[in-house]
């Protein structure tokens, strides 16, 4: 099943969506306690 490119290439993009949210995550909670400094 890992020899299919298909299903490799699929595979590498759920984890890509994933590092992705986490990234968003990251950057929305930075920005939420910043805000709450700030106020």
């Amino acid at each position: 099943m890992m020899n299919n490119p298909r299903f490799q290439s699929h595979s590498s993009h759920q984890e890509y969506s994933l590092q992705e949210m986490k990234l968003r995550s990251a950057v929305f909670s930075k920005n939420l306690r910043q805000r709450r400094t700030v106020r």
